[in-house]
């Protein structure tokens, strides 16, 4: 089994499945964020694989700040990270009165932890844990719920050694922020930006303030570490792992992540944001993988719009070292011709290329 995150059209024939919304169904949201189970039909080689079904779906108010990422805990848990719906500000048209990073009655702007092989979620396909921070008790917060008041949580992972949970959370203009995720915790969006306060005191239009708004709760969680956008070019928040490998020293047991704009960064043992010198990356940085022995490379894609022309994989080494390519897990790369399938979207196939590439190409 696997799992994805997908941003599909909104489709009238899916509208009695749809699990959360913030919006009208008959309204002119934007389009609708879904988490599907596949099945690979053979799971010792690069098979065919199918669709089982939609875990949830949720209704999406604009386009943008769609969070997405997806991770399994040490727990054998699925988390899923949810961004606050889009607009700026977290306001508008699906925000409700104050934003839904403030508001853990809907799953936009947190954090989620369910069972993926278990049943008692309101649309049976899915589990609840019955530790989850909002479950059975006086909070009114959805079951599903881990953390929240966050703002656009595009990257997230576990520390392969300790199983704490760190997520890089997009900022608005000024403040990217990485945090320690905790059971229960409100991370603060959009109260504040980072660890300053989200609130435009003289109707300027900059809503960076030492000035608390009104209300402040006493609960929320400042970051692990945030860096702002002076001095530099700097834009979106990447977030990274907590290295455990052993080609470089250096980085043991530090959380390396980075920024959009060509951007490396660790957090040193003061946790203070520290930036790879030399790094060798010249295109746009959008995620970050963790390979069998737990070393680290950085995904990176040419352009820094929609369309793109191409990506690379690159692995984070000491200067000087040699690639050397992690273990197998013992999957061969040949596979019998899958069974065959009814045309449709959820039929995915794998295809061999010359130079040995294997892709999953869905009809």
């Amino acid at each position: 089994l696997f799992y994805t995150y997908q941003s599909e059209p909104k489709r009238p024939a899916q509208d009695a499945e749809v699990d959360f919304s913030t919006v009208p169904l008959a309204s002119n949201f934007d389009h609708r964020s879904m988490v599907v189970e596949y099945q690979a039909i053979d799971p010792m080689c690069n098979s065919g694989i199918v669709k089982n079904k939609n875990l949830m779906i949720a209704n999406q108010p604009q386009s943008n700040h769609n969070g997405g990422d997806l991770a399994f805990g040490l727990d054998g848990m699925l988390y899923i990270a949810f961004g606050d719906g889009g607009n700026s500000g977290d306001r508008g048209f699906g925000h409700g009165l104050h934003g839904n990073g403030r508001d853990n009655s809907n799953p936009l702007g947190a954090i989620l932890r369910v069972d993926p092989l278990g049943n008692n979620s309101a649309n049976g396909k899915y589990g609840i844990p019955n530790d989850n921070p909002f479950v059975g008790g006086a909070d009114p917060g959805v079951d599903e719920i881990f953390a929240y008041g966050f703002r656009n949580p595009f990257r997230m992972s576990f520390d392969a050694n300790t199983g704490d949970l760190y997520v890089g959370d997009v900022g608005q203009n000024e403040v990217e922020e990485v945090n320690l995720v905790t059971s229960g915790g409100n991370y603060g969006w959009n109260w504040q930006e980072g660890s300053v306060f989200y609130y435009d005191t003289n109707s300027t239009g900059r809503y960076i303030s030492d000035t608390a708004p009104p209300g402040l709760p006493g609960d929320l969680i400042n970051p692990q570490a945030q860096y702002s956008h002076e001095g530099g070019s700097l834009q979106s928040v990447i977030g990274g792992f907590v290295y455990r490998g052993s080609q470089v020293p250096l980085l043991a047991g530090r959380y390396v992540f980075g920024d959009f704009i060509k951007r490396l960064f660790y957090l040193d043992g003061s946790q203070q944001v520290k930036e790879f010198q030399g790094a060798g990356i010249v295109d746009f940085v959008t995620g970050f993988g963790q390979d069998s022995d737990k070393e680290l490379y950085v995904v990176s894609r040419v352009d820094s719009g929609i369309i793109d022309t191409g990506g690379k994989l690159q692995k984070i080494m000491t200067p000087g070292g040699t690639y050397t390519p992690p273990d197998d897990s013992g999957e061969s790369a040949q596979c019998p011709p899958p069974p065959p399938q009814p045309p449709g979207e959820d039929n995915c196939y794998s295809i061999q290329a010359s130079n040995d590439a294997v892709v999953a190409f869905c009809l």
